[in-house]
């Protein structure tokens, strides 16, 4: 999410004019709570008016009328909660409003007070409106954005045109009978003007949003002032006149008739009074100031403001207390101030220029210090935009300024011909007066954008060209970029050159920026690399070097254990001793674990058997994925030493299954629970941990026997028939009761019974199952691939001429020339000559090396040649 967009859920403050109905209309036995709950989202504290709302509404006593009063109070707390928030969240909230109302209003025909709920579901269209509008100023070429804002206020015209034509109607009838639970003669009245005053608000919005065509704006600007007009001659020292001339101000200044504008402020500024509300005087202040300058008379306007200061309608009281202003008139007096400085250095008066720029970049800084939201965004673009005149003259100026505007909003292509056009312009200035450090940017800004477009050839060169210039503030970070686009060009074309030059780039950037935080995700991202190329005691390495601090850490020091478990699995593959490669694994692993158990609250690290068995765990925070991974090949690690340390793989697998969410961890680190404790020969608890999960459903007891009995694969001969057992006699019950399983889960559950036939020593069974599970799904790489290594562990004739067609359709399920249709292709050959049909052994053997001579590795590459 970017910095502007975020600073738009401080935007709550111009929310209030759209979605408060007058308080008049709220008059009723529970007026106090409705008065506090607008205190509170005053106060922004929505969630203790939401939490209060839903606990009131869950009452069973509520009457008719009490509920639709906290479903209107509630839909507003959404809408106005929906002012302060961005993106998906923001959505969430509108929608959540709106659904409210429409919900209440479907459950009976006789709503009382019905118009009060249809009124706020067109508020929030008129909300989402404005909303949009107030985004647009800092997101000028969205063209997206304004589109959905002219959607929601028609919704918003439509629905208060009906409402509008039906209260007109009432109140022209004069009906003085009122139920109880509708609307009096005089709220009638004051809704139908408040409705009148939001057609007026909502046609203004509509024009301002639609801009871009003069005449459907002229059209909507004089639609506004029609409905407008009206409420504008009504009483005196009334909210609704007042307002209805402050708009209409607005209305004609747009309209380019000045003299009407000053016309409708000279009326509200003889009606000021010392009770004339705060927000509508800086109203006033603001809406005369842009009239200024939009007649272009910004000196006259920086002295008006002065006058008012001291004497005019920002004065409160007899003491005449100079009121503070708000972020908005702060934001004003910038622009005068910015406009002044402009003027003054254009006539050549550099000692005024001078001062206007100290004041107005002191203004801008004391904003982001005491707001630092939607207002200090606009000052700061606004400074920069004058800065960036200063600095590089108006021509280049706009043309950055353009860039910088299309860049998040504009399709990629069309935003790189700005960035192209503003580069050229720049390159044409000497390289001074900050030029060197505008065009730096400007490149940046061009190279993302390529990159986000998936031109990565032209991303990596342009990325190179900044990651190789003189030092600057952004080149570890270009660096990287320039890295990360060569990986992307790796993997849409993995060739060896390709992967050398990304494997160079990050070497480089850790060299050149050892104390930068990029070298640390070049060491996750090159250890990732050096992973995948079975390369795992430098990946090792590498991932040990990400410091505690970074992000990546977690992730990292997931690696780490990951490696280790695959470079042990190696040494085993290989015939070669383990012990040493495990005691390191586990002396580099365990004070790793032994902090996030500290940190977590948890117990104390697994150092040995002599620990503390009933260490308790406090802290009931979720676990991270990294953190559970880490833990769980921790103690998969030590349940494979011998001797097996049971209490500190215990203490370890609890803590996992007691704080993780994670469900691939989760559910290994439980298989691994099961194993351990019939390891241990406590049979009934391990009974006990499978069947507790009967009562959670079938998918849970699937997930646990699920693979079960290849977790115990490392474990001693005992204990895996142990497993197996386990597995069988859970599965058996569940079988029991086949006809309530879906075929997915007959699936898993057939599955697990194959699983648990082969590793009780009855591989015949096994296969019989596999091969019901090939023909129920026939497609499934799985299935298939078990069923072929089951039928080769038969080491019989029969099995193998079973196994040789499976290896065959696995091919077929695999891309090809990848490392998993490799392996099923080095089945099948092996599979040939074990039948002595050595010829077309010998022909696949020469296809594939001619057709793939890389072979997916060396690794992969020795397998071939061991044929």
């Amino acid at each position: 999410m970017s910095r502007q967009i975020q600073n738009l859920r401080r935007l709550g403050g111009l929310a209030v004019v759209t979605l408060v109905v007058v308080s008049l209309l709220t008059a009723r036995a529970d007026e106090a709570t409705a008065r506090f709950y607008e205190q509170l989202r005053q106060r922004q504290l929505f969630g203790l008016v939401e939490s209060d709302c839903l606990r009131r509404l869950e009452a069973p006593s509520l009457s008719e009328r009490q509920r639709g009063e906290l479903v209107l109070e509630l839909s507003r707390t959404y809408a106005a909660h929906a002012w302060h928030t961005a993106g998906t969240e923001q959505e969430d909230l509108w929608q959540r409003a709106t659904r409210l109302i429409v919900e209440h209003l479907t459950r009976t025909t006789a709503t009382p007070r019905r118009e009060l709920l249809e009124t706020q579901l067109a508020l929030i269209e008129l909300g989402r409106a404005e909303k949009v509008l107030a985004q647009s100023e800092l997101q000028p070429e969205d063209r997206g954005l304004r589109q959905r804002g002219l959607k929601a206020v028609e919704v918003a015209i439509e629905q208060f045109g009906v409402l509008e034509k039906s209260l007109s109607q009432q109140v022209r009838q004069n009906s003085v009978a009122s139920a109880p639970d509708k609307l009096s003669s005089f709220e009638r009245r004051t809704l139908w003007q408040q409705i009148r005053f939001r057609l007026g608000v909502a046609r203004l919005t509509q024009a301002k949003l639609g801009a871009d065509i003069p005449a459907d704006r002229a059209t909507r600007l004089l639609t506004a002032d029609e409905w407008l007009l009206p409420l504008a001659q009504g009483p005196s020292h009334e909210r609704l006149t007042w307002e209805s001339q402050l708009l209409l101000a607005e209305v004609a200044r747009l309209r380019g008739d000045y003299e009407r504008a000053d016309k409708f402020l000279a009326a509200f500024e003889k009606s000021v009074a010392d009770d004339t509300p705060l927000d509508l005087r800086e109203r006033f202040v603001i809406e005369r100031l842009r009239g200024s300058l939009a007649k272009r008379q910004p000196a006259e306007a920086a002295s008006w403001l002065i006058e008012q200061g001291q004497k005019g309608v920002l004065k409160l009281g007899e003491t005449k207390t100079e009121m503070v202003a708000s972020p908005e008139l702060t934001y004003w007096r910038v622009v005068v101030e910015l406009a002044v400085w402009q003027l003054a250095a254009e006539r050549g008066d550099a000692k005024l220029a001078g001062e206007l720029w100290s004041r107005a970049t002191s203004e801008v800084e004391q904003l982001r210090r005491d707001d630092g939201g939607y207002w200090t965004v606009r000052a700061q673009l606004d400074w920069q935009r004058e800065r960036d005149v200063q600095l590089f003259g108006r021509d280049l100026a706009n043309l950055v300024r353009k860039a910088r505007s299309g860049f998040s909003t504009l399709p990629a292509e069309e935003a790189i011909g700005r960035f192209d056009a503003a580069i050229a312009a720049a390159t044409k200035r000497p390289p001074e007066d900050g030029t060197t450090t505008l065009l730096l940017e400007l490149r940046d800004s061009r190279a993302t954008l390529l990159f986000q477009a998936k031109r990565f050839e032209d991303a990596v060169q342009a990325f190179r060209e900044l990651a190789e210039a003189p030092r600057h503030e952004r080149s570890a970070a270009t660096h990287l970029l320039w890295a990360f686009c060569l990986g992307k060009q790796f993997e849409s074309k993995p060739t060896d050159e390709l992967r050398a030059e990304f494997v160079a780039a990050l070497r480089s950037l850790r060299e050149r920026y050892s104390d930068q935080p990029e070298a640390a995700e070049a060491a996750w991202l090159l250890g990732q690399t050096l992973e995948r190329q079975q390369q795992f005691l430098e990946a090792i390495e590498l991932f040990a070097t990400v410091s505690e601090s970074h992000t990546r850490h977690d992730e990292a020091w997931a690696g780490v254990a990951r490696c280790h478990e695959q470079q042990i699995a190696r040494l085993r593959q290989d015939a070669k001793p383990t012990s040493e490669a495990e005691a390191a694994a586990v002396r580099q692993l365990n004070p790793a674990a032994a902090k996030i158990l500290q940190t977590s609250g948890g117990m104390s690290a697994p150092r040995s058997k002599d620990d503390d068995e009933n260490s308790q765990r406090t802290d009931s925070a979720p676990l991270a994925s990294s953190r559970a991974e880490l833990m769980v090949r921790l103690a998969r690690l030590l349940s494979q030493r011998q001797p097996v340390d049971d209490k500190a793989v215990d203490r370890l697998l609890e803590f996992v299954i007691a704080h993780a969410q994670d469900r691939e961890w989760l559910k290994l680190a439980k298989q691994l629970r099961v194993v351990s404790l019939a390891g241990q020969r406590r049979i009934d608890e391990a009974e006990q941990l499978i069947e507790s999960l009967e009562a959670s459903g079938p998918d849970e007891s699937l997930a646990m026997l699920d693979g079960l009995s290849a977790v115990a694969t490392r474990s001693d001969l005992g204990t895996q028939r142990l497993v197996a057992d386990l597995q069988l006699r859970a599965s058996q019950s569940l079988n029991d009761a086949a006809a309530k399983l879906t075929e997915p889960q007959r699936l898993r559950l057939m599955r697990a019974r194959a699983e648990a036939f082969a590793a009780s020593g009855q591989p015949t069974k096994a296969v019989a199952v596999y091969q019901q599970l090939v023909e129920k799904a026939p497609r499934d790489p799985k299935f298939v691939r078990t069923a072929a290594q089951l039928c080769e562990s038969l080491d019989t004739k029969e099995g193998t001429q079973q196994a040789k067609p499976l290896w065959r359709r696995l091919e077929g399920l695999l891309k090809a020339g990848s490392l998993e249709w490799l392996d099923a292709r080095w089945h099948v050959i092996r599979c040939c000559q074990q039948l002595g049909e050595q010829a077309e052994a010998d022909k696949l053997l020469k296809v594939t090396k001619l057709l793939y001579p890389d072979l997916g590795g060396e690794a992969m590459r020795m397998r071939f040649d061991e044929l």
